[in-house]
């Protein structure tokens, strides 16, 4: 039964390090852009204060206000287009030392040619200064310093800038975004819009990566699938061997014949002792992998280059994984195993057997 073994064991091992990688990549994009966002149109604080109230009240304490904007910044010859989010402090995922006036993406920084303490220009196409011959707005400041997240899209389009100061830029005392950095259930969201004077609609982390999401999703179904694949070869081989097995038998059944056992009970043992063989096999994969999974988890070394984000292989085990583990070559060997010894159990005729013998 080493084939149960191997596939229970290696499908396990696989969900855990694969999911693993996946809950990191989702974590660390929600502790930037937040489980979810709440927009409206530009409204001053004031205006806002009675839908901050109700998310207190609700118990969600954990939000920011932000004035978001979709402009370019410039420096020397260099453009780059930027979302900049206005907000009064930094998300506490982001390592940076220094806010004042502006951060940036590694990556807009490196298509700007720009460094720490260098002046930017950020320019708004969409807000255009009359009085200078309908020249877009435009406004310097001080790059305080570079971050990389770990999130590409963060590093490359997104940088962080004052409140007051992008909201002087923007020439309105408001705000057009609530960020929330935890889980809103569906039915606090409704009592939410239901009672807020500030109309708002709510995207979460989900809607905004959908294209994410279903990858993930795909990835997931494919490994299943292959592994699933592979569990029926090994079934098939399973199959093959019980045949073999009850063949050699079927002397030692007409003898428990011979004592007194019909051969409705017979087979029924048959089936059982298939049974106890598929989840001893398959029971004890999941517990060699868990021991592995937890080996790796607690003492696997930094085997990664500096270049990748995750540098040791993360495990993450879930209900779900182990039940997959376990049901997916289980029931695919019981299936695999009925239908090929279904035709040994027509032919079995303990009288011919022994007029043979």
């Amino acid at each position: 039964m080493l084939g149960l073994f191997l596939s229970s064991f290696a499908l396990l091992v696989l969900q855990s390090t694969m999911g693993g990688l996946q809950y990191n990549l989702i974590e660390r994009s929600k502790s930037l852009h937040g489980d979810g966002v709440l927009h409206f149109s530009p409204s001053s604080p004031e205006e806002v204060q009675p839908l901050t109230h109700l998310l207190s009240k609700h118990q969600i304490n954990n939000f920011s206000q932000e004035l978001e904007l979709e402009i370019l910044v410039k420096k020397g010859a260099f453009f780059s287009p930027v979302i900049i989010h206005g907000v009064e402090s930094l998300p506490s995922a982001l390592k940076v030392k220094d806010f004042n006036e502006l951060v940036l993406g590694y990556g807009v920084s490196r298509n700007l040619n720009t460094y720490s303490g260098e002046l930017v220009r950020l320019i708004n196409p969409a807000d255009v200064d009359l009085l200078f011959g309908n020249a877009p707005n435009m406004a310097s400041l001080y790059l305080d310093e570079s971050f990389v997240s770990d999130v590409q899209e963060i590093d490359s389009y997104h940088g962080y800038a004052n409140l007051e100061f992008l909201q002087n830029f923007y020439r309105k005392r408001v705000v057009n975004r609530i960020r929330v950095f935890e889980d809103i259930s569906d039915e606090k969201l409704n009592m939410i819009q239901k009672n807020s004077p500030v109309k708002f609609s709510y995207h979460s982390w989900e809607d905004q990566h959908q294209t994410l999401v279903k990858a993930l999703s795909l990835e997931n179904k494919m490994m299943i699938f292959l592994f699933s694949s592979m569990s029926l070869l090994i079934g098939l081989s399973i199959s093959s061997a019980f045949l073999i097995f009850f063949n050699k038998i079927k002397m030692d059944l007409a003898s428990f014949w011979i004592l007194g056992s019909s051969k409705k009970i017979l087979l029924k043992q048959s089936n059982i002792l298939v049974h106890f063989i598929s989840f001893v096999s398959i029971a004890f994969g999941v517990f060699v992998a868990l021991g592995f999974l937890f080996l790796l988890d607690h003492y696997s070394p930094e085997i990664m280059p500096d270049v990748f984000v995750e540098r040791k292989i993360p495990v993450r085990i879930t209900p779900q994984g182990l039940l997959i583990s376990f049901l997916t070559p289980y029931i695919i060997s019981i299936i695999v195993s009925k239908m090929a010894l279904r035709p040994f159990r027509r032919s079995l005729n303990f009288l011919s057997l022994l007029r043979a013998y």
